[in-house]
């Protein structure tokens, strides 16, 4: 072995064990069955459990301080550089062991066995499946929103405590069988950058580096409980955004508190009647006729909100977001959280 390439070892040595780790990734992200049995269900589940017991009990994301504190070391240690090679090379390193650590620490969640395949679902559905589904649906929401609200024109009242409707979510997710109720994590932090968040149209997001779930603070209140469980699924595994999108809507829909059960009816009943409007306008048209008013004024209500944010720059965020999830396995994209109207269909919720 030449002695450029021993010293080259012993210096880059980090480099070159990264080098193998990556070599490793790639072989195995290809073999769901490997992912689920080893990297899941052994080392993620005690990393997960090791970050919440490290973490839990902080009450501000501390993966949100890295995202400041380490560009800016990496920016101080480029300045310190005088040629633009030594300047390339750290930008290089920093993107590879970023990717890395990516990887080992929640990415591979991506190459999991998913839901359809685990709990024998097709990936189809027939338009009379999903007229039925969005009118049951309606159903239940208008019978909820009875429960809570003293007219059916008059919206529900959404003046909670935040920490409430957290907790509470929280339990909720111990009734589905779907999730490792060891594992829940007791603590969702909020964003540090959720006025930022607002602008980009994210209402929340998982650190895969830190296993936190963080919360865009600004998100209306009928939508927190389904985003908390959204990000919860998250830091569970459920790397996908249509099978975080269902776990998230399921727990809530099967909530024993009215209030949370009515928000996932709500959320459910949203990617519905979007897939309806696509594929049926004229029965849309009709069903949403029996959607109580006062639910109506709770989603315009929160479109309202919503809407304060928009902005020209939102679907070049959205933009950069499909392609991340695209290059993570995920081959719709940003449309992967609509396919969670193909999981709401075909699992027998609530039968």
């Amino acid at each position: 072995m030449p002695k450029k390439l021993i010293s080259f070892f012993f210096k880059e040595y980090i480099f070159v064990f990264g080098l193998i780790i990556f070599a490793v990734v790639k072989v195995f992200e290809n073999n769901p069955v490997f992912i689920e049995d080893y990297y899941h269900n052994f080392y993620f589940v005690h990393a997960n459990y090791f970050s919440e017991l490290l973490l839990g009990k902080i009450n501000f994301s501390i993966g949100d301080l890295l995202y400041l504190i380490i560009p800016i070391l990496v920016l101080t240690r480029i300045k310190k550089m005088n040629t633009r090679r030594k300047n390339l090379l750290i930008i290089g390193k920093f993107l590879f062991y970023s990717y890395l650590i990516f990887q080992i620490q929640w990415g591979l969640n991506y190459h999991r066995i998913d839901l359809y395949e685990k709990l024998s679902l097709t990936k189809s559905y027939s338009l009379i499946s999903l007229e039925k589904k969005t009118k049951k649906i309606i159903y239940q929401t208008n019978y909820l929103h009875n429960k809570l609200s003293p007219s059916d024109s008059i919206g529900v009242d959404l003046n909670y405590s935040r920490k409430l409707i957290e907790n509470e979510t929280i339990k909720s997710m111990k009734n589905i069988e779907l999730i490792n109720h060891n594992n829940i994590p007791k603590n969702i932090k909020n964003s540090l950058f959720s006025t930022i968040n607002s602008y980009m149209g994210f209402s929340g997001y998982i650190n895969p580096f830190t296993l936190e779930a963080q919360i865009n603070k600004n998100t209306p209140m009928l939508y927190l409980p389904t985003t908390i469980s959204h990000e919860i699924a998250h830091q569970l595994g459920y790397a996908a955004e249509n099978e975080a999108n269902f776990v998230g809507i399921l727990s809530c829909i099967e909530s024993q508190n009215d209030f949370i059960a009515y928000c996932g009816h709500v959320q459910a009943l949203r990617y519905l009647l979007n897939e309806l409007f696509r594929q049926n306008r004229e029965y849309h048209k009709n069903i949403v006729k029996e959607l109580n008013t006062g639910v109506k004024k709770n989603i315009a209500e929160a479109s309202k909100q919503i809407n304060r944010y928009k902005n020209p720059f939102e679907p070049l965020f959205k933009k950069f977001y499909d392609s991340f999830l695209k290059i993570n396995n995920q081959k719709e994209g940003i449309q992967s959280y609509n396919s969670v109207v193909n999981l709401l269909i075909n699992y027998k919720v609530n039968q």
